[in-house]
């Protein structure tokens, strides 16, 4: 059964009758590379949205150089041509806002809420609008997933990494950031950085305007739940689930927007696992006692032999860098710089 791209256009743009509707229901049924194809195209109508807001370049162009690869090419085979179609539509959009290109999962176009997933390459900060209009900053080997767009009652997000939040106030429409099933912040309107990678056991929350409400579900079904004020760090051990709350300065959950990195009395753990998301590298430690070592240090933007060289005065530890090799999965292993004294 074949299909006017005309039509598929415009089902997801809304504008269709009920004969229509049952034509494009019967098509995308077919196969699953013709449900593919329809979600590759509502990504990249998508796409067309925000670089006409950005005026970044001819959404037109790109719509019309789809259609001309959908009429040239038999749909069993398109799939595999979109996919590279919306891989360059991507990379144009997204580059100078989110670094690597977000993505849609979309399930079932009439019930299921359609989201969208940010992620950010090693080294990269990425920043980007919500559909409230509130801003959100997400730090390297950040992922951010968040609907296309908000209910009238409630606002949530998931994060995984390091994001900071200015919150549009929204009281009717609570904000939520969502980190596991286990623990989320919830806030009406106010600035804070949270930091929850998934190879860490602390979750960090830090307030800078405004108040947030930690929500945090015990194993043994008990909540816990805190009111942060300004310039307050909640940490959150996942393992022995004991929380913290210390007043700080905050300006280290600021300036890594500017890809500024600060440490100060930081353990050299902490330290190393800041460096390793920072650069893309993994430290192999060869002797223990060097994580019993305190850095303060400020790094703007600085190469990586350069924060190294820095360590070695501060701390008296040697480094020394194990470039890659080989090539897996079509990219260049990560290298490992091997510590020691």
């Amino acid at each position: 059964m074949n299909i006017s791209e005309d039509l598929l256009v415009r089902y997801l743009q809304g504008e269709y009758t009920s004969e229509e509707l049952a034509t494009v229901k019967a098509w995308e049924s077919q196969s699953d590379d013709n449900k593919k194809i329809l979600e590759q195209l509502y990504f990249i109508l998508q796409a067309s949205e925000r670089l006409q807001k950005m005026n970044a370049a001819s959404p037109e162009a790109a719509l019309l150089n789809l259609k001309k690869k959908i009429s040239s090419r038999r749909y069993s085979s398109f799939f595999h041509q979109s996919l590279m179609v919306t891989q360059r539509i991507a990379a144009v959009l997204f580059i100078p806002i989110f670094i690597l290109a977000g993505y849609l999962i979309l399930q079932d176009y009439s019930n299921t809420q359609r989201y969208v997933e940010v992620k950010t390459n090693s080294g990269m900060i990425s920043s980007f609008d919500l559909p409230d209009g509130s801003k959100v900053w997400l730090n390297s080997g950040g992922k951010l997933k968040y609907p296309v767009e908000f209910s009238s009652k409630k606002r949530e997000v998931h994060l995984e990494g390091q994001g900071y939040f200015s919150v549009k106030r929204d009281e009717d429409a609570p904000f939520m950031v969502r980190i596991d099933d286990f623990y989320s912040v919830e806030v009406l309107g106010t600035e804070f950085n949270i930091t929850a990678y998934e190879d860490d056991h602390l979750i960090e929350t830090t307030l800078v305007t405004g108040k947030v409400k930690l929500n945090i579900h015990l194993v043994d079904g008990r909540l816990i739940q805190k009111l942060l004020k300004p310039n307050e760090k909640a940490t959150y051990n996942r393992e022995t689930h004991r929380l913290c709350i210390a007043t700080v300065n905050t300006e280290s959950d600021k300036v890594w927007r500017e890809g500024k990195i600060i440490f100060c009395q930081h353990p050299m753990e902490q330290v190393l696992k800041v460096l390793s998301r920072y650069y893309n590298v993994r430290f192999a430690v060869k002797n223990p006692k060097i994580m019993q070592s305190e850095i303060t240090a400020k790094f703007t933007n600085e190469p990586l032999q350069q924060v190294l060289g820095y360590l070695e005065l501060a701390s008296g530890i040697k480094f020394k860098i194990k470039h890659p090799d080989k090539i897996e999965n079509d990219t260049l292993s990560t290298s490992v710089i091997e510590v020691y004294k």
